[in-house]
């Protein structure tokens, strides 16, 4: 399984009862300087390569969550490290460099280096590392990996395959993935039949995440998979082929007995634009991801059959479903459907009156008592600009209080066809100050930036930041009360001792307490915790990654993002694996009971309650 693995805050303890170290170690200097983020920090340094084994691993992770280019060379000499778990420390660590531009080249070689290694724990961990690392011969280290005899490398081979051409993408040096050679290819559809479930699941995702028309033979063979997981990935894979032919190979997934797997294979359907094999009755399905995604690929299909189906969707039970429709509908009809747009404004559900407001642009909508129904509506409004009454609802709409509302204003200004365009993003630069704001500054900067113009650095602070913890005798457990029901989360603090103490903090504020949950994405994510209910919103302040070697399985509890160490208090949980997360964004927590709830979270649903256990 993906999470059987010992933690490094966990190993300093255990340590501590192996050596009979009875005196407590004070890495609270470790800690300090990691949540500072310091670049040069002599307390790390020391402590990697003389301090007492518990300092070494505090070192180790601190080093490899601020990544900075000085920490290299330490890492990878404390790959001889002959303490417990240090050297396991140190590989994990090197491999979070590949999360910055300029990979420097000592942590390639030294994690090159353990490939040679015959610890099977250690020889995993160089494999998940060198996919992040991404180095130009990554295939041709990691393919013969593919058939080791130790499933646990395998498995790690083929997620990282798949990092090796996400990683480039995410960090902004390609647009598009670089094509795996042949050779590796070849390698990595072999794992699809390998006898372990893990394995093919992460072959099935390596091809899922971009996709490989070389492996559609292999991938339309897994219809009879006993994994779900494995044919919901082969699905995803075909569909992201490229290839529209391929679609009549995986019309079996419609009918899946494993929802996710028919939500999955509608999606595919339309990515593929093979709408024509999606019938009526899927618009009867049991599970709403399935007939919302059908709602979304209707959208821009042709032929009247197909709408017949979005009509019926327009009235389905679930909001998710409904609210898709509608757009789906407005794209198809156009202008056609606008009358009937505007009585979906007067609805008293917000989502759908937001669903209307984005699909017509309604200036009028702007207005609405719900910013998130004024936000959706300038999220339609590209197109009108040149209307003087969208302008003048923008104009206003830049002065709002509402983050989303200012926030999708300010977007606008990239089409903006006026003369004062400038002078309107200086205008939101300089009146959107402090920490609320920070995502919204960063949009105007990079805009500004775009056009031309000189923008000044954002100022920081050298300010050392406090350390914020908290003591648990055990993992705290969180239970979430929803108006879907009751799920558990129990809290990782050993590995995120900072995310941990404020999520319980805030918990035990009552900050979640009538939040809704803003985002769903099927067969990824639900998210919320938004004091604005819009994905746009926080605490006040932000907190640093912790991100530690806990893997995004299903129900995992992750925190959401700007950029780096901009974590806050919303809070995603996964619906199935997610392994791209995997050392991107911190996992803090886990659903351990209530599963099926977050299956059943729709957007708007409520945080009813949040108690700490």
């Amino acid at each position: 399984m993906r999470n059987t693995i010992v933690y490094p805050t966990l190993l300093i303890l255990l340590v501590a009862l192996v050596t009979g170290c009875t005196t407590p170690v004070d890495l609270g200097p470790i800690r300090q300087a990691e949540h500072n983020r310091e670049a040069d920090s002599p307390v790390l340094k020391d402590a990697l390569a003389g301090g007492s084994v518990e300092e070494k691993l505090a070192a180790a992770v601190a080093m490899g969550r601020i990544q900075s280019a000085a920490y290299a060379a330490p890492l990878a000499a404390a790959l001889h490290d002959p303490g417990p778990g240090v050297r396991d420390a140190a590989i994990f660590a090197l491999g979070q460099f590949g999360m910055v531009e300029n990979v420097p080249e000592e942590a390639v070689a030294a994690v090159k280096g353990v490939l040679a290694s015959e610890e099977i724990v250690e020889l995993a961990l160089a494999v998940e590392a060198l996919g992040k690392l991404a180095p130009a011969d990554g295939p041709e280290l990691l393919a013969p990996l593919l058939t080791h005899d130790a499933a646990r490398v395998r498995e790690k081979a083929a997620h990282a395959m798949m990092r090796w051409r996400f990683t480039p993408v995410w960090r902004g040096e390609a647009e598009e993935p670089a094509p795996w050679p042949d050779e590796a290819s070849a390698f990595l559809a072999t794992a699809l039949g390998d006898p372990k479930p893990e394995v093919r699941i992460a072959a099935a995702h390596a091809f899922s995440r971009y996709g490989d028309p070389r492996a559609l033979s292999f991938l339309a063979g897994l219809e009879s998979d006993d994994t779900a997981l494995v044919r919901l990935f082969a699905i995803r894979g075909v569909g992201r082929s490229g290839e529209p032919s391929a679609a009549e190979s995986i019309v079996w997934g419609l009918t899946d007995t494993d929802p996710g797997v028919r939500a999955e294979t509608v999606q595919a359907m339309g990515t593929l634009e093979r709408q024509e094999l999606l019938t009526i009755a899927l618009a009867d399905d049991a599970s709403f991801h399935v007939r919302a995604n059908l709602a979304r690929v209707l959208g821009t299909a042709g032929g009247a059959a197909s709408l017949d189906i979005l009509r019926k969707l327009e009235d389905d039970r679930s909001t998710s479903v409904q609210t898709a429709a509608i757009g789906s509908v407005s794209t198809r009809l156009g202008v056609g459907y606008r009358m009937l747009l505007e009585q979906y404004l007067k609805d008293d559900r917000w989502p759908v009156r937001a669903a209307a407001a984005a699909a017509g642009g309604f200036a009028s909508a702007v207005s609405d008592e719900d910013p998130r129904v004024a936000a959706a509506a300038l999220s339609g409004m590209k197109e009108k600009l040149h209307d003087p009454e969208a302008a003048a609802a923008v104009r206003l709409a830049l002065a709002s209080e509402d983050l989303a509302v200012r926030g999708n204003a300010a977007g606008l200004l990239e089409e903006w066809p006026y003369p004062d365009k400038v002078e309107l993003l200086q205008q939101v630069l300089a009146g959107s100050a402090g920490v609320r704001w920070i995502e919204l500054r960063e949009q105007a900067r990079n805009l500004l930036t775009k056009l031309g113009e000189d923008v000044p650095d954002e100022e920081g602070s050298d300010a050392a930041v406090e350390y914020y913890s908290r003591e648990f005798k055990s993992n705290p457990v969180v239970v979430l009360e929803t108006s879907k029901g009751v799920m558990e989360i129990e809290c990782f603090h050993e590995d995120a001792p900072v995310h941990v103490a404020n999520f319980v903090k805030l918990v035990e504020e009552g900050l979640y307490d009538g939040l809704i949950w803003h985002r769903v994405v099927p067969n990824f994510v639900i998210q919320g915790g938004d004091p604005e209910g819009n994905g746009w919103g926080g605490p006040g302040y932000t907190i640093p990654d912790e991100i530690n070697r806990r893997l995004y399985d299903r129900g995992t509890v992750g925190m959401p993002k700007l950029g780096k160490d901009t974590g806050g208090c919303q809070l995603f949980i996964t619906h199935i694996p997610t392994p791209h997360l995997d050392g991107n964004y911190t996992v803090f927590g886990q659903v351990i009971s209530g599963m099926a709830v977050i299956d059943s979270i729709e957007v708007g649903d409520l945080i009813v309650k949040a108690t700490l256990k």
